[in-house]
């Protein structure tokens, strides 16, 4: 008999890159994107392990009105996975975008909960941040923000 999970771990970096965390993901929503139609995230959802092991940058916190107080306080990794899946395999990521995850602590699991992701566009003055990120997200904790010449 077939047993499905409900999580799936993935191993990522810590905030300041020296250590490992655990980030669940919920399969249940991985099958959702699927059967709604959000066909561009369900193809990266394989690929959001690269981005936990190997972020471009990592901000905590969301900016929104009226967010719950674990988004404000939740994290957002970024970073540029070198290829997505669809249906028929391995495929070429979108040109000049991050790929953000976005992870809250879930009390009742006790655990990182990387619960969304989506594409962005790529801030052409600062390489491997999501364009408008300081209007976006909160603090970035890594690396400091350095501007291209």
């Amino acid at each position: 008999m077939l047993i499905r999970v409900r999580w799936y771990t993935i191993r990522g970096v810590t905030t300041d890159l020296k250590g490992e965390d655990e980030f669940l993901v919920e399969t249940d929503y991985v099958d959702h994107l699927k059967n709604s139609g959000q066909l561009d995230k369900w193809k990266a959802s394989p690929v959001i392990k690269d981005v936990l092991q190997r972020p471009t940058s990592i901000f905590r916190g969301l900016q929104r009105p009226g967010n719950p107080r674990q988004f404000s306080e939740g994290l957002i990794y970024c970073g540029k996975p070198t290829e997505c899946f669809g249906e028929n395999g391995s495929e070429p990521p979108p040109e000049n975008e991050v790929l953000a995850v976005y992870i809250v602590f879930n009390a009742e699991h006790e655990c990182l909960h990387a619960f969304d992701w989506d594409w962005k566009e790529e801030d052409k003055d600062y390489p491997g941040f999501p364009k408008s990120w300081d209007k976006d997200y909160g603090e970035p904790l890594w690396p400091p923000p350095t501007r291209n010449a």
